[in-house]
């Protein structure tokens, strides 16, 4: 089975601390029975995931993050996968068709536009976040004092928004 992993690009991710985090749990947590993992700020998800896969009596998972745009993003990788996937292959797709790098930042700006439009839609929302993610400087998620997304445009050719396969 395919390991779990974050699937958004995350400042502060605890991905190079998990070993440390790790040492801090109680001796006998594997002996516990039934437990509820909580992850008040969840960001990429690296500790959820590894919790979730290294210790079985972990029976429910409660996160929770103050970027609704994040828990937004995780709710619907739960409810609506499928019509996700379209949604981020149909956006990839067709920002892979933009051939210069002055019409991708374009692309860009209208796509940040968007998202800071707020779109009530879920799917969209995410798509535009992933969008975003995937296609931002460094992957940051930053915000003005309006509370609009305000990261400039990177510089990759081909990144990877959608990676529907599981191994």
């Amino acid at each position: 089975m395919a390991k779990a992993k974050p699937f958004i690009k995350w400042v502060g991710g605890k991905s190079q601390l998990i070993e440390q985090l790790e040492t801090r749990l109680p001796a006998d947590f594997d002996k516990k029975e039934d437990i509820t993992y909580i992850e008040p700020f969840v960001g990429g998800g690296a500790m959820l995931f590894h919790m979730l896969q290294a210790h079985k009596n972990i029976k429910h998972a409660v996160i929770n993050d103050i970027n609704p745009d994040l828990i937004t993003c995780y709710e619907t990788v739960r409810k609506q996968p499928d019509k996700l996937i379209r949604s981020l292959t149909f956006i990839q797709e067709d920002y892979y068709s933009v051939k210069t790098e002055e019409a991708k930042k374009a692309y860009y700006l209208r796509m940040r536009d968007r998202f800071n439009a707020k779109p009530v839609d879920p799917i969209e929302n995410t798509t535009l976040f992933f969008f975003l993610n995937r296609t931002c400087f460094n992957g940051l998620y930053r915000v003005n004092k309006a509370g609009k997304f305000n990261v400039p445009c990177g510089r990759y050719e081909r990144p990877l928004i959608c990676h529907a396969n599981i191994e």
